[in-house]
């Protein structure tokens, strides 16, 4: 069960603040030149049931693909940055009206600081004011803490998707 949540142009939430984080910079990584620093980044946040370096050689292609839409111009991965560590990060891919977040992390040191409610919300405004983005889509595990940090930033649930997996 997966819930569907979309954000329009014009109902981004305001600004939210974060906690204990002097030094804080959200910013768009530079890919390929910080690319092994998402790596890092997502093998420390996978969960335990994938063994490291699969999951490294997996998010590796999963963000060498992300840095040549970046080239292209329809994608960027984002990171709140502190102290030169990647505390949180996710992606955004669109397609110049449309925008959809990809793999929201944050290391788990981090958490419960509102880091990642002010990570979404400056890719949103990004999304909205820079790019011209009309309406942004993220999934999220509706059983999951994470989706009241979107609904907090102005995500509303519009759609369930379910898909069986065997194994």
């Amino acid at each position: 069960e997966t819930a569907v949540l979309t954000l329009e142009a014009g109902g981004l939430a305001p600004q939210p603040t974060v906690r204990d984080t002097p030094g804080l910079v959200l910013r768009a990584l530079s890919f390929p030149d910080e690319l092994e620093l998402a790596v890092e980044a997502q093998v420390a946040t996978r969960e335990d049931s994938f063994e490291v370096e699969g999951y490294r050689a997996y998010r590796r292609r999963a963000l060498q693909r992300v840095a040549a839409m970046q080239a292209a111009g329809t994608a960027n991965w984002f990171g709140a940055v502190v102290g030169g560590v990647l505390a949180a990060d996710c992606g955004l891919v669109h397609d110049g009206r449309l925008g959809r977040f990809q793999h929201v992390s944050t290391q788990a040191e981090w958490r419960r600081r509102g880091l990642c409610r002010a990570l979404v919300w400056h890719v949103c405004h990004h999304a909205f004011h820079a790019l011209g983005l009309q309406r942004l889509v993220m999934c999220a595990d509706p059983h999951d803490v994470a989706i009241g940090i979107y609904r907090s930033v102005g995500f509303v649930q519009v759609d369930t998707h379910w898909c069986l997996q065997g194994k």
